[in-house]
């Protein structure tokens, strides 16, 4: 039987998903990667394909919404009541951070455009999470990224509760490296999947004993960069 695709639509790309799309497209024709780039100005490119696909898609945010609270090193906040959500603002031309590697040596970096939304991607998928891509706002200089996470309810879980969590629910396994954020921060990986900046601080376990992640790191890795973390299991 043949589908009337007028009929049944295919689903349409969240605000994350088209705005790291539009990034992709941007960096190299085919999406397949940064089309030689130089590493020094890809945060460049990427900024200006954002403000270029918030002004298509009308999701430039005013310079009068502003966030009420000081966050940490990478967001400033504003808690919504009316729809118990919090908007995250990334501070100012900042992206949160990354992990790249020199020598086999896991780095924390200043993140791009895109692997702060791929991140923020990553940790919906993996997570069950619903950050959701509000707009930017185009300053210069002070240009931010503005998301809404929900409001999770309950308390901190301690250190060894947190690490057994991790292991026993979901096959994480500890890395041994230096402190990738907090700097009593610790890091995992389970199959590709690496997540950083592991801590209490970080995470919400709620009533029913479930432990949520609020702003971990999460990132996919593949070949050497793989290899060389899975060299670092504890």
């Amino acid at each position: 039987m043949q589908i009337n695709d007028t009929e049944n639509p295919a689903p349409q790309p969240s605000a994350l998903e088209s705005a790291i799309q539009a990034i992709e497209r941007s960096l190299r024709a085919d999406g397949a990667g940064d089309g030689g780039i130089p590493d020094g100005e890809l945060s460049g490119f990427a900024w200006r394909a954002l403000f270029r696909w918030a002004e298509r898609e009308n999701r430039v945010s005013s310079p009068e919404i502003t966030p009420e609270r000081q966050g940490g090193r990478e967001h400033d906040l504003t808690f919504l009541p009316e729809e118990r959500r919090w908007r995250k603002f990334t501070k100012q031309d900042g992206c949160g951070f990354t992990v790249d590697f020199m020598s086999d040596n896991p780095l924390l970096l200043p993140g791009t455009p895109l692997q702060y939304l791929k991140r923020l991607l990553l940790q919906n998928t993996f997570w069950g999470d619903d950050t959701q891509l509000v707009g930017v706002q185009v300053q210069t200089p002070g240009a931010r990224i503005i998301t809404t996470q929900p409001d999770v309810k309950g308390e901190a879980p301690l250190p060894d509760v947190l690490h057994d969590y991790l292991c026993r629910e979901f096959g994480f396994r500890r890395l041994n490296n230096t402190p990738m954020g907090y700097y009593k921060s610790l890091s995992y990986l389970q199959g590709h999947f690496a997540m950083f900046d592991v801590h209490p601080a970080n995470f919400v376990q709620v009533a029913s004993g479930q432990i949520l992640p609020i702003d971990v790191i999460m990132i996919e890795f593949h070949g050497k960069e793989l290899v060389a973390l899975q060299q670092r299991l504890e």
